[in-house]
C-alpha cells in the first residue's frame, strides 16, 4: 500500500472522529438509535441546545434542536432525541426543571407506568410539556400542591379549634374581639398588598419607560456639557465686554446720529419744495403752448400736419429701400444706358 493511500485513510479516519465528536460535544451519539418527540413551551429560559433529557436521574437522550411554532411565535417547539430502547408513554410530560445552582435546565420525562405496544408515543409525536419552578426542582420534583392544600387545612383547623376555645374560656369575649380586629387588620393589609401589586405590575412599563428617559436624558446632558460650558464662557465674555463699553461716548454717537438725521430730514423736505416749483412751472409751460397760435400749438392740435409729417416719412422710407435694393442709380459717373441696363438685369 502506498503512502498516499494511507495518508487519504488517515485523513478519511480524521474526519470522521472529527465529525463524532463534534456532535458527540452537542449530546447526540452517531452510533445509538433514537426517537424523536417535540414539546411545547411557553418559556424555555436557561434550557439550551444539547441538553439532558432524564428518566429517574439518568440520561436517556438529548435536546436537539428548539424553535418558534409556526402558527404562534410565542411559543417554543423543543426537538428531543431519546435512546430508542426507553419507552415513552402518550400521557408521558416532558418537564423543565433546574439541575442545580450552575448545572442550567434538563428535561425529565414523567409518566406513571411504562407503556407497551399502542400505548406508546410513535417517534415524530408531540409530548406534553411543563416548566417546574425552583423551589419544586429542589425538593425533587415533588407536586408542592398537595402539600400546599395540607397544610393550609391543618392551620385552619387549628385556628377553629383555637377559636372554640377562646369562646369557650372566661375572658373571651374580650380575647375574640381583639382577635376579631386583628383578623381584620390583617385582611385590610392583605387587600391593601393585593391592589398595590396590580398597580405596581399596570405601572411597571411606564417606570421602565420613565427610567429610560431619565437615563436618556442624563446621557444627553452629560454629551452637552462641554457645549453648556462653552456657552456659559461666551456669556460671561459679553458681559465683560459690556461692561467695558462707555456708554456715555455711545449716547453721544447716538445723538450725532439723531442730529444727522433730523439735516437730512430738513434737506428732503427743501428738495420736495423745490421740486413742487420745477412741476408747477411746467404746467404753466404747457398751458402757454396750449393757449398760444404757434407751431407746436398746431403741431398737436393739428391732424392736416400730423398726415403730411407721415406721408413726407414714407416718401423717406421709399428712398432709402430704392437705395438699398438699386444702388446703383445713385452712383455718379454711370450712364443712363447703363443704369436702364442693371433695371432690366433687376427686372428679370
Amino acid at each position: 500500500m502506498s503512502n498516499e493511500v494511507k495518508i487519504g485513510i488517515l485523513a478519511v479516519v480524521a474526519i470522521g472522529l472529527a465529525i463524532w465528536g463534534f456532535t458527540f460535544i452537542k449530546g447526540k451519539n452517531l452510533f445509538s438509535k433514537t426517537n424523536t418527540f417535540f414539546v411545547e413551551y411557553n418559556d424555555v429560559t436557561g434550557l439550551a441546545n444539547s441538553a439532558n433529557v432524564k428518566l429517574s436521574g439518568k440520561n436517556v437522550g438529548t435536546v436537539s434542536d428548539m424553535f418558534f411554532k409556526e402558527t404562534d411565535n410565542r411559543v417554543v417547539v423543543v426537538k428531543l432525541d431519546i435512546n430508542k430502547e426507553v419507552k415513552v408513554p402518550k400521557d408521558a410530560t416532558a418537564a423543565i426543571i433546574s439541575d442545580g445552582l450552575i448545572n442550567g435546565k434538563v428535561i425529565t420525562l414523567e409518566f406513571k407506568a411504562p407503556c407497551s405496544g399502542a400505548n406508546c408515543a410513535e417517534t415524530g409525536s408531540y409530548l406534553r410539556g411543563r416548566v417546574v419552578g425552583m423551589v419544586e426542582g429542589m425538593l425533587g420534583g415533588v407536586d408542592l400542591t398537595e402539600y400546599s392544600g395540607q397544610a393550609r387545612d391543618l392551620a385552619k383547623d387549628v385556628v377553629d379549634e383555637l377559636t372554640k376555645r377562646l369562646k369557650a374560656s372566661e375572658g373571651g369575649t374580650e380575647l375574640m374581639g381583639t382577635f376579631d380586629e386583628v383578623t381584620s387588620t390583617i385582611t385590610s393589609l392583605k387587600s391593601v398588598t393585593a391592589q398595590l401589586d396590580v398597580m405596581l405590575k399596570k405601572s411597571s412599563g411606564n417606570i421602565e419607560n420613565i427610567m429610560s428617559d431619565m437615563e436618556s436624558i442624563t446621557g444627553n446632558l452629560e454629551q452637552s456639557n462641554a457645549k453648556i460650558n462653552t456657552i456659559l464662557g461666551n456669556t460671561a465674555d459679553i458681559t465683560e465686554k459690556v461692561k467695558g463699553i462707555d456708554l456715555e461716548s455711545t449716547v453721544g454717537k447716538v445723538d450725532k446720529t439723531l442730529d444727522g438725521a433730523e439735516n437730512a430730514i430738513k434737506d428732503l423736505k427743501k428738495t420736495m419744495e423745490t421740486a413742487d416749483k420745477a412741476v408747477k412751472n411746467i404746467d404753466e409751460l404747457i398751458t402757454k403752448i396750449k393757449d398760444s397760435d404757434g407751431s407746436l400749438n398746431r403741431l398737436i392740435e393739428s391732424d392736416d400736419l400730423v398726415v403730411e409729417l407721415e406721408s413726407t416719412m414714407d416718401s423717406i422710407q421709399d428712398l432709402v429701400d430704392d437705395f438699398k435694393e438699386r444702388p446703383y442709380r445713385y452712383m455718379p459717373l454711370k450712364s443712363r444706358r447703363r443704369v436702364q441696363k442693371y433695371d432690366r438685369q433687376d427686372g428679370e
